[in-house]
């Protein structure tokens, strides 16, 4: 689970814009939040993210996304500049680095990653761990070189090991990377967690593959029709239909390239509804349909791009909430998650992972909207919503709504706080 992500220098966002996770000492929702005995705090299993058109919103998800980027895959060769986009409305920040700092929770341990980084070369580069009793300063590496370890933590053999690795790593590569891909297995969970539990999820980005929607005996396609039944969207269940031989007017290189993709599990390639699969050591393709009933029950095939937009954004969601309610230790991040969705649909879906929500569940739901319907404190606490702004220089912010409890105390209707402007993160129309 996510405690807090910070950033600084990044885009829209010149001062550090921080998203805290940890749940404030309100009373409303308390039965809900996950509760960390250990460390005697509770953490938010949602938080929703306000703010007017280009108020920096989506600059904040890209963030995170951003350092999951870098975590997993990074710079290729010592010659490839990292792709920073810095605070462009002063000068001087162009020179000035960019930092990312997360402190997740992963099996009961919290991870304190930070970086500091140029275009050119990773800057600073820490990692903390600490249990309920102690705070390991895992490594340290300053402008690329010094590296320091904690004798604690790791034995003299692993500390050779790790001199060996740092030795090479690139300037502008992650320490924490290259490790974990030489098998520093100590350094894993981190990594892991940014590879196997966080998901970003942009307003075009899909989540399930439309491979696994054609697989009648996949968990999460089940799961997938079974709300798309209830909620109305029209769709019985999803077919296939094989196209003809692709295979021979393909080039010779393009068709390698596919074929050594697929030879990796869960890789899918294709448009928004072709399904590329290995069958007998040749490539298949297949259309996926959407299959309504009429009324004598009769199976009437419609293309995808038949269908609404509303039903195609349900297509890349419910799989995901399907895999919050179920999963453990997920952590969703969701930009504009209200798009092409009515608003008792998106209630719908909230109040379907909140209802899975207690004291030993770990999964979190992070999201950007628009959506004023649902802004209500029958849905969410205070320090689950927050604002970003920009201030006259245009420099984005970000503020919980818990700042003005004095203004949307647990009795009143906090959308019309909202919407009167009496909290910021609202159009200013000339």
């Amino acid at each position: 689970m996510i405690m807090t992500f910070s950033v600084e220098n990044w885009r829209s966002f010149r001062e550090r814009a921080t998203l805290n996770m940890t749940a404030a000492s309100e009373k409303q929702h308390s039965d809900r939040l996950p509760a960390i005995a250990k460390y005697r705090l509770k953490l938010l299993p949602i938080s929703a993210i306000y703010g007017a058109n280009a108020s920096g919103k989506t600059k904040f998800i890209e963030a995170l996304a951003f350092l999951q980027y870098l975590v997993l895959q990074g710079t290729q060769n010592q010659s490839q500049k990292i792709a920073l986009e810095r605070f462009r409305l002063e000068t001087e920040w162009l020179t000035k680095p960019s930092r990312f700092a997360i402190d997740v929770l992963i099996d009961g341990l919290i991870y304190t990653y930070e970086i500091s980084l140029l275009p050119e070369k990773i800057l600073e580069e820490r990692l903390i761990m600490q249990n309920s009793c102690t705070a390991y300063d895992v490594f340290t590496r300053i402008d690329g070189q010094a590296m320091s370890y904690d004798t604690d933590y790791f034995n003299q053999e692993e500390i050779d090991f790790l001199n060996f690795i740092a030795k090479a790593t690139r300037s502008n590569q992650l320490f924490l990377t290259n490790a974990v891909q030489l098998n520093m297995v100590k350094l894993r969970p981190l990594y892991d967690w940014f590879e196997s539990k966080l998901t970003v999820i942009s307003p075009n980005s899909e989540f399930i593959s439309i491979q696994r929607l054609a697989d009648p005996g996949d968990v999460l396609s089940e799961h997938t029709i079974k709300l798309m039944r209830i909620l109305g969207t029209g769709i019985d269940h999803f077919e296939t239909v094989k196209l003809a031989d692709i295979d021979s007017s393909l080039p010779k290189k393009l068709l390698s390239g596919i074929k050594q993709k697929m030879s990796r599990p869960d890789d899918v390639n294709g448009s928004n509804d072709i399904i590329v699969r290995m069958e007998n050591d040749e490539l298949v393709f297949e259309k996926l349909l959407a299959i309504h009933k009429n009324l004598h029950g009769e199976n009437i095939r419609f293309q995808l791009s038949e269908e609404s937009d509303g039903t195609k954004r349900l297509l890349d969601l419910i799989p995901a909430f399907a895999k919050l309610k179920k999963g453990q230790g997920t952590v969703f991040v969701i930009d504009e998650l209200d798009r092409s969705l009515h608003t008792q649909l998106l209630e719908w879906l909230l109040k379907y992972f909140l209802d899975v929500c207690h004291a030993d569940s770990r999964n979190q739901l992070i999201f950007t909207t628009h959506d004023v319907n649902i802004l209500t404190q029958d849905l969410f606490r205070r320090d689950e919503l927050w604002g970003i702004d920009k201030n006259p220089d245009g420099a984005s912010i970000l503020y919980s709504f818990r700042d003005f409890k004095k203004k949307i105390r647990s009795d009143r209707n906090i959308r019309k706080v909202y919407l009167n402007g009496l909290m910021g993160a609202v159009p200013t129309i000339l």
